[in-house]
């Protein structure tokens, strides 16, 4: 379904990416914009928000081997609060992150 907007147009339905992803979500102008997840060719995915095609703002990003981060994401990276857990369910770390990387506890 396309939605007019008086910015452009807004549409919900599914894609297949040229690297071989899967999204399904909301896409703005052509670009990956709000809710959707993006389904990796590694069976790995993320279901969160996207800005501009990047996951941006909340999100769970979940591996194959079923360990997952549950946070935040900015410009395509963890960034800020979250935490990583190991395929059993268990905390592995959880603080601050900056560009994909464990900063610390806060």
């Amino acid at each position: 379904m396309v939605i007019p907007t008086l910015a452009g147009w807004r549409k919900v339905g599914e894609a297949k990416l040229d690297s071989g992803e899967t999204y399904r979500g909301n896409f703005v102008n052509g670009e990956l914009q709000g809710q959707g997840e993006q389904i990796f060719p590694d069976g790995s995915s993320y279901k969160g928000n996207f800005k501009n095609s990047r996951k941006d703002g909340e999100g769970v990003l979940l591996s194959k081997d079923g360990s997952k981060f549950v946070g935040k994401f900015a410009n395509d990276k963890r960034n800020g609060r979250g935490a990583q857990y190991l395929p059993d369910g268990s905390v592995e770390r959880e603080g601050i992150w900056k560009d994909d990387e464990f900063a610390g506890k806060n």
